[in-house]
């Protein structure tokens, strides 16, 4: 609160003892106004400070509740997607390239080895193997599906899950959700976060099985961190973090 000189104004009705009122008469007065006058200043400044945290506080409370809508919202929408199995790539303008990049596929870069290794406190030289490479398509990058789709069929490592996770992701929780494994991600920017993995079984008409995998939950925001576009090449590499299984995600380069 501001200090400020007393003025003739503040004054106004207060009775002044006429001559001959000693000095110290007025003293006393002037003493007294000023008393109730910074008395009343502080009781203003002090309500305009609860109307502004009362303000903040609503605020704050409001930011906080549509902060939990969304949260809410996307986790439901993450779960309805989960269910789905996983669409075939749409295809890709005509006149580009539809394999799945370079073949041979080019071994893991030298930045991703090293972001592997010191992935957490414990620096360790880990196992690393090369899942899948592939092209993104629309359904990779949609913002509706939220996944990233690693076919059975296309995997080079397919015993890169332990028994106890095959076994899990087979099953359903009590809601009759997916179950999913939580797996660390090195993102193609070097960033590290983690993500979930979930299993489709999908029954043919001539009676066979055709097994997808995918990552999900943080997929979007992955890949529009990375920038990630349709038609781009994406290697994955599994390795594991004291026991629990990791993905490397690394962009392929191409002329």
């Amino acid at each position: 609160m501001k200090y400020r000189n007393l003025r003739m104004k503040d004054f106004a009705g207060v009775r002044i003892p006429p001559p001959p009122a000693s000095g110290l008469d007025l003293l006393g007065i002037i003493a007294e106004r000023a008393v109730e006058i910074y008395a009343a200043a502080e009781e203003s400044a002090r309500k305009r400070s609860t109307r502004k945290r009362k303000a903040k506080t609503a605020a704050v409370a409001e930011e906080e509740s549509a902060r939990k809508r969304s949260t809410r919202k996307r986790k439901a929408k993450t779960a309805a997607v989960a269910e789905e199995p996983p669409k075939k790539c749409a295809r890709l303008p005509r006149g580009r390239r539809l394999e799945n990049g370079p073949n041979p596929p080019p071994p893991l870069p030298a930045n991703f080895r090293m972001a592997i290794d010191c992935f957490d406190e414990k620096t360790a030289k880990r196992e690393v193997n090369f899942i899948l490479q592939k092209r993104l398509c629309k359904t990779d990058l949609s913002d509706g599906h939220n996944r990233l789709s690693i076919p059975k069929n296309q995997i080079r490592k397919p015993d890169f899950l332990l028994p106890s996770e095959v076994q899990n992701l087979k099953g359903r929780d009590k809601e009759k959700h997916m179950n999913k494994e939580n797996v660390y991600i090195v993102e193609p920017n070097l960033n590290k976060s983690t993500a979930n993995l979930v299993r489709w079984d999908m029954g043919k008409e001539n009676g066979s099985v055709s097994t997808s995998y995918a990552i999900i939950t943080t997929w979007g925001d992955i890949q529009e961190r990375n920038k990630l576009r349709i038609g781009m090449v994406l290697q994955i590499w599994s390795f594991r973090v004291r026991g629990s299984l990791g993905f490397a995600l690394v962009v392929v380069p191409e002329d």
